[in-house]
Order: C-alpha cells, then structure tokens, then sequence
C-alpha cells in the first residue's frame, strides 16, 4: 500500500493559522491580554484587570507566589469576568445582585490551578501576600432587577460555602478588600436604594460607563450610550461571534459627559454582537443580539 505525504507551505500554513484565528470565540480572542500574567519573581505589583470591566482589578504584590507550593510555575495566567447573576447556579439569596468569576491556571486556556466548578478544591487558592481587590459595581450595566441597589459587602465562595469578607471598604459603588487568598467567585451583597433619595444628573458624571444597548434585541438599528467623566480618547467598536470587527462607531477624543450613538446591521446577518468602549481608563465589552 502507497502513502502520499503532502507538505505544507509557508503560504498554506499562514492560511490554515488565520482560519484557526477567525474560528476561535470572543472569550479566547479577549483572553488575549498579557497583563494577567503574574510572575514569581516580580519586583512590581501586578494589576490584572477584568477584561470586561477595567474598573475592576485585582493586584498581586510582589512576592506573592515566593512562599508558594515548589511544583508551581514561575508564572500563572490570571483572568476575571464579570458576570451576569442568572449565570450563577451555586444557591444564594435575594440579597446578591452581582459576581466576578476569576480563574488562575498555567495559560490562558488552562485553568489547572483555580476555576470555578462550584464544589471543589480548586474554588480557591491561597497566596504569601495579600492580593487587593478592587469591585466596581456598574449599576446602569447590572441586571435590569438589580439596578436600583448599591451595594453593601463582599461574599466569596470557599469551595463548599460563601463567606463574607469582614473589613472591606465600600466607597460608593466600589467594594475594596485585601486578602491572600484568591476565590474563584466573587459576590457583591446589596440592598435597594432609597426611595427617598434623589439623584442629579444634572452635573457630570463622575464614572465611566457604557450601558446596555437598547433596544435589545434589535432590528436594524440600536443605540448604544456611555458616560465620560473627562475628556478621553474613545474608541467604540462592534465585534461578531468569532472576534472580527464588524464596525467602528466612534474613534475620537469626546467631552465629559452622557454620549449616544446609533448602530445599524443592516447589513449583518442574525446573531449575537458584542460592543466594547475603550479608553485609556476604562474598557468595557457588552453583548446584543441581532434578531431580523
């Protein structure tokens, strides 16, 4: 019997490597972000920001992982999302109105050392020094049941339980704690504002944050807004499924202030899009659903 072999070209290997690239999800494409890595020997303090929320960041002094266990390796890839509430299955009560998952592993795609899997060993792990987690609660971007609370505390989950984070800081609708154990959830606790309380939103805003694109779904035309609280620089740009850019809405330098633009796909084909604003302090990537 007569084998063929076939070689493969540089040309053709180029090729075969874009059509690996352009089937990956967006989840592998935003992964994509060197600043998770933490190292052994650092002399610096790591930040690793949530890849869909900027305003969140958990930061690994240095020499956190110096006292720990002899088989790790001289690096580990650190990744947080934030979450929708409707996607946490562990039981829990009226009071938690958002959760980070973060997970630790040898790369970007494996989170040996911690991942969330409700029950388990590897729900958290345990560092030399304090890690300092910074929570922002996006109440314009939270679930729309939950948009009216602020948040009152901190619960992480243990591997078997949640247990509250005494001490931490709550400014606003940021939670601040330091702990050295990182926990593979991470639970905001809250309570519904006061009805008598009123806002001005008169003034400008003192946060950044893109909203929830409406109408959701769309057809073919949507508006999406954010809120600047400084002139900045501000790319928004409209990704599909895979990760390819499919539009660049806006890509200048704006005022502070409530911004608006109208996005159109008219000529995309039905499915779910994801939109991300940028800016030097603040990125931020959120879904919406084409439905013709």
């Amino acid at each position: 019997m007569k084998h063929s072999y076939r070689t493969c070209s540089t040309g053709n290997y180029i090729g075969m490597l874009a059509v690996v690239l352009l089937i990956l999800p967006l989840s592998a494409f935003a992964q994509m972000n060197y600043s998770n890595w933490v190292q052994r020997n650092s002399t610096d303090t790591t930040v690793v920001k949530c890849w869909n929320d900027s305003s969140t960041t958990m930061m690994f002094a240095p020499g956190a992982m110096a006292r720990m266990m002899m088989n790790m390796p001289d690096s580990i890839y650190c990744r947080i999302d934030e979450m929708p509430m409707d996607s946490l299955g562990l039981s829990h009560d009226s009071t938690f109105i958002g959760w980070y998952r973060a997970q630790i592993g040898k790369d970007s795609l494996n989170f040996n050392f911690m991942s969330f899997s409700g029950m388990g060993s590897t729900n958290m792990m345990q560092f030399g020094k304090g890690i300092a987690c910074h929570l922002y609660w996006d109440s314009i971007a939270a679930d729309s049941m939950y948009r009216h609370f602020h948040p009152t505390g901190v619960m992480v989950w243990n591997g078997s339980n949640w247990v509250s984070i005494q001490g931490a800081s709550i400014d606003d609708n940021t939670v601040s704690f330091t702990t050295p154990d990182a926990y593979s959830a991470i639970a905001f606790v809250g309570a519904p504002e006061k009805t008598t309380a009123v806002k001005d939103h008169s003034g400008t805003p003192t946060t950044f944050s893109l909203r929830q694109n409406y109408p959701n779904p769309f057809n073919p035309t949507t508006v999406i807004s954010y809120q600047l609280p400084a002139v900045s620089r501000v790319t928004l740009k409209v990704y599909d499924i895979l990760g390819n850019e499919v539009a660049t809405l806006v890509n200048t330098t704006q005022p502070a202030g409530i911004h608006s633009v109208q996005f159109s796909g008219s000529g995309l084909a039905s499915g779910v899009y994801f939109y991300r604003l940028s800016t030097p302090d603040y990125v931020r990537t959120m879904k919406m659903i084409l439905l013709k």
